[in-house]
């Protein structure tokens, strides 16, 4: 049984808006993103990252982390995934996709860092980011339309697009038909757990967690923190103030720069104290970014294209995301 300790929920928005008020210090990190200018200039992004397919990023730096052994049946699901609920079994339809892995390595755990409503190119400027970067994967990804955040939490967990998953806006309710790196965690007898500002996690995978935290604004850096000094073998943090600032005032405001600061100062503190990444595997990526004046869903690029880092024991220096087989296959 899934144990929830549970905070008071922050209200949400109405249409895409998931996000509530206030929340982490918003102070300047040890080396602050630039500020924002009113004249910013459009996304740009460094040419070195590689690009990636968004439905393949996570599963596959699992695989390398956590090893084949548990996600074989759940590639075999994503791969053959049929809308209609009968898989295909076509292995023409299978993305191959190598991945750069240090053999025979596993962390203690694996830590996934989902910053809601995190822009690409804002990504790239956080320091604390930037050092974990240096020493792993990154890739820049496509999170595909909609962009909403349901739809997308539907495509990171299972490597199923919007379009098959059945779930494409944030109106979904119920529990999500396909599968999950979650409960397939689960059922390799590993303990999952999430700490979020949202409970769409355990509302789609009900089974996929055996601890749920549903954290204010103001107290997910306490509840994360919790978290990582625990026993949690795949752990989930999911802080949605960025996303919130977006909705409130646009990504050009300096409300959306200083959430993006205070993620940056909670992963400095966390990489100096809580995760050891000699020992641990640590995720970074996000839902989609925002618009200038806020707002998601669309196929803007500012808005589709997000940053996906991957650090730590398991993920080799310098490795590669290459996608080799066609994305629409996927």
């Amino acid at each position: 049984m899934v144990d929830e300790r549970k905070e008071v929920e922050a209200p949400r928005e109405a249409g895409d808006a998931e996000s509530s008020p206030e929340g982490l210090d918003p102070r300047p990190v040890e080396e602050p993103a630039r500020a924002v200018q009113e004249t910013r200039p459009q996304l740009a992004l460094p040419d070195f990252i590689p690009r990636a397919k968004f439905s393949t990023v996570l599963i596959l730096i699992l695989i390398s982390i956590l090893g084949v052994y548990i996600l074989l049946g759940y590639m075999e699901w994503t791969n053959d995934y049929d809308p209609d609920g009968v898989p295909s079994r076509s292995a023409a339809s299978a993305a191959q996709v190598e991945v750069a892995m240090a053999p025979q390595t596993r962390p203690r755990r694996v830590i996934i860092l989902l910053v809601d409503g995190l822009r690409a190119d804002f990504a790239g400027d956080m320091s604390a980011l930037g050092r974990i970067r240096a020493s792993g994967v990154s890739a820049i990804t496509d999170v595909g339309t909609p962009s909403y955040s349901r739809s997308s939490y539907a495509v990171i967990s299972s490597g199923v697009r919007q379009d098959r998953s059945g779930i494409r806006t944030n109106a979904f309710h119920g529990t999500a038909t396909v599968d999950s790196i979650w409960n397939r965690a689960r059922a390799a007898g590993l303990r999952v757990e999430v700490v979020a500002n949202l409970s769409w996690w355990t509302e789609l995978w009900p089974q996929g967690f055996d601890s749920s935290t549903l954290a204010t604004m103001d107290n997910f850096p306490q509840l994360a923190t919790e978290a990582l000094r625990g026993n949690a073998d795949l752990l989930l943090l999911h802080p949605t103030i960025v996303d919130y600032a977006g909705h409130e005032r646009g990504a050009r405001s300096p409300m959306y720069q200083d959430a993006v600061n205070s993620i940056d100062r909670l992963l400095a503190n966390w990489t100096n104290g809580q995760i050891d990444l000699s020992r641990d595997a640590l995720i970074v990526l996000s839902d989609h970014g925002h618009r200038w004046k806020g707002g998601h869903g669309g196929p803007e690029h500012e808005v589709v294209t997000t940053l996906s880092v991957a650090s730590g024991v398991g993920v080799v220096d310098d490795g590669r995301l290459i996608e080799k087989a066609s994305s629409d296959q996927i």
